[in-house]
């Protein structure tokens, strides 16, 4: 088990190896794979806004691609807590992130996003696109009706 002193060590590493994206992608991995037994995901928190304090955004961004694939649900706050209550951790992306690592995957190659890019792309929502179209124009409700019958026939 990873201690609270090793994690940090661990962030350090990691922001010191931004430069590196084998490395940096080694030392989120170990960050990831400590949250996923301890569910603090304070130490990804830190990573991802030191990472962004530097002006790496592809660093960052990665990070949340593997986060929504490891805990897919996970929220963010608006001071960038990373919400995870309630939400399982995929073991396949964990396995994935884990395998990428051993390969020599670089945190910000293509090979992470091919890796992850089945699980995000998402089907097409009807009630999730309904429901934000009702709070945005919800007094054109009817026309938008009338216009999309008159698209189908």
């Amino acid at each position: 088990m990873t201690t609270i002193n090793d994690i940090m060590k661990v962030e350090g590493q990691f922001y010191a190896s931004l430069g590196n994206g084998k490395a940096a992608l080694e030392h989120a991995a170990t960050m990831i794979n400590a949250v996923v037994t301890s569910r603090d995901t304070t130490v990804l928190r830190k990573a991802i806004k030191r990472a962004g304090q530097k002006g790496d955004d592809r660093a960052v961004q990665a990070l949340k691609l593997i986060i929504r694939n490891v805990w897919p649900g996970a929220s963010y706050s608006k001071d960038g807590e990373i919400k995870i209550k309630g939400i399982r951790a995929d073991s396949d992306a964990v396995d994935t992130m884990n395998t990428l690592v051993s390969d020599g995957v670089s945190l910000r190659g293509t090979l992470l996003q091919q890796a992850y890019k089945s699980a995000t792309v998402k089907e097409f929502d009807v009630q999730v696109w309904a429901k934000r179209m009702h709070k945005a124009h919800g007094d054109e409700l009817e026309a938008m009706i009338a216009a999309l019958q008159a698209l189908r026939s």
